[in-house]
């Protein structure tokens, strides 16, 4: 599968993908999009894992792409999502994504980045059958991504964290029966 992250922000999420890549032995390819990067020594501070490729993960060089397994290969942009044209992200990955981690902050700490037109862009940037993940389950950005033509669904969240997460699918156009 092909990943878009809006925020790579500490690695975490980029981390767990590529840990289950190598379980699953499944071929990933994670693009990242960060406007204010966190230095290493920043996340390393955190002590939020000590695997040994999560440091990879933040070192990899930006504007490249860099396997970083067989399994997990990584490409970091320095671009501001609610900015950067979808002609732009479609020439980095090749190929719309097959799935967006939307881990912005909360919609009252970074307004702009809970736009209508934002989800609408995301909405085109993703394989029809395609999934866009958010942490947060506000009934207001659940409205948008279905404004946007998304299928909306509200899911636990993740032990010890949010109660609720929002999973957004791209529905499959149906196809017109044969003549």
């Amino acid at each position: 599968p092909h990943i878009l992250e809006s925020g790579f922000g500490t690695g975490l999420n980029a981390l767990l993908t590529l840990e289950t890549a190598e379980k699953e032995k499944r071929p990933v390819h994670y693009t990242g999009i960060e406007l204010y990067p966190l230095a290493w020594p920043e996340v390393d501070a955190l002590k939020y894992s000590d695997n040994p490729l999560f440091e990879e993960l933040h070192r990899a060089a930006w504007e490249e792409e860099v396997a970083i397994t067989p399994y997990f290969t990584l490409r970091k942009v320095r671009a501001d999502i609610e900015t950067i044209s979808i002609d732009s992200l479609l020439m980095i990955n090749k190929s719309p994504f097959d799935v967006v981690y939307f881990d912005a902050f909360a919609p009252e700490k970074q307004p702009g980045m809970w736009s209508q037109e934002l989800f609408n862009r995301l909405y085109v940037l993703l394989n029809e059958g395609g999934i866009l993940t958010t942490y947060c389950a506000k009934g207001v950005i659940r409205r948008m991504l279905q404004a946007a033509g998304f299928t909306v669904e509200r899911l636990p969240g993740p032990p010890g964290g949010k109660r609720e997460i929002l999973r957004a699918l791209k529905p499959k156009e149906k196809q017109e029966a044969e003549i």
